[in-house]
């Protein structure tokens, strides 16, 4: 697996790294920086201002306290995210971040609108990237093999068992019990990931599902052309007959589209 870095992968990267240290630096001070811009639904109903910016900025911070859960980060993302961004580079893959945050923030708060407490306080790291980029990976490669330092793995067993882990906390959290990671940001990171990297296609249902989408598009276009050639016909037609001087303005304006963009 190539490893060299991409614009994007390098410039979140270097955020996660600034973020923290600067974190770090106000932690001194005593301000909790990564709190204040934290996924806080607690926060956005009292209605701290941060707390806006948050459902945004809480994919960029870490906590201060340890260093462990940004070099595990940094260390996951820097093997998956660069061949995510091959297959979607620059603005696509910038976009697939985007959607991985959202998503992850919209779930949280309709969890913390159903299960309460559990989900309610404040949640910060890039983890929900990270899940994305290595469930889509698993999506567009299922086959490749993944060196864990001292042992080599198939990532599809890998992505299950993980994501199996996440979906006990998640359990656990509902029931009152389960820790302090926000397993929900992981599995709807990797519920985009996968979606983003056509894994849901391996089931024959939405397999089906995209092939009568594609062919509804094909067939949607196909009508459009067809279209636009009768009307080419007719407004030719009307041409030879009474001259263009007898031509609408939508007609004339038909014909200057026409001569522009031909298909």
């Amino acid at each position: 697996m190539m490893t060299s870095l991409t614009p994007w992968v390098k410039r979140i990267l270097l955020t996660w790294v600034v973020l923290w240290v600067l974190s770090f630096l106000f932690l001194l001070a005593e301000i909790d920086l990564p709190r204040a811009f934290s996924l806080w639904p607690r926060g956005l109903g009292d209605g701290q201002i941060t707390s806006i910016f948050g459902l945004l900025s809480y994919a960029f911070f870490h906590h201060p306290g340890g260093i462990f859960h940004l070099l595990f980060n940094c260390l996951i993302f820097y093997w998956t995210g660069p061949e995510i961004e091959r297959y979607f580079p620059g603005r696509r893959f910038l976009k697939f971040v985007g959607v991985v945050v959202v998503v992850g923030a919209m779930t949280r708060l309709l969890l913390s609108g159903i299960a309460g407490s559990g989900f309610s306080g404040p949640a910060f790291g890039g983890s929900g990237i990270v899940s994305a980029c290595l469930f889509g990976l698993a999506a567009l490669q299922p086959g490749l093999r993944v060196n864990l330092i001292f042992i080599t793995v198939p990532i599809l067993p890998l992505v299950l068992v993980l994501g199996g882990l996440d979906v006990l906390n998640l359990i656990a959290t509902f029931a009152g019990k389960g820790s302090q990671i926000a397993s929900e940001l992981h599995l709807a990171g990797a519920a985009v990931g996968w979606f983003w990297g056509g894994g849901f296609l391996r089931f024959p249902i939405f397999a089906r599902w995209s092939a009568k989408r594609q062919q509804s598009s094909i067939k949607r276009q196909q009508d459009k052309h067809q279209a636009r050639e009768l009307e080419l016909d007719r407004i030719l037609a009307k041409i030879t007959r009474e001259g263009i001087g007898q031509l609408t303005a939508a007609e004339k304006e038909f014909l200057d589209n026409r001569s522009r963009r031909p298909d």
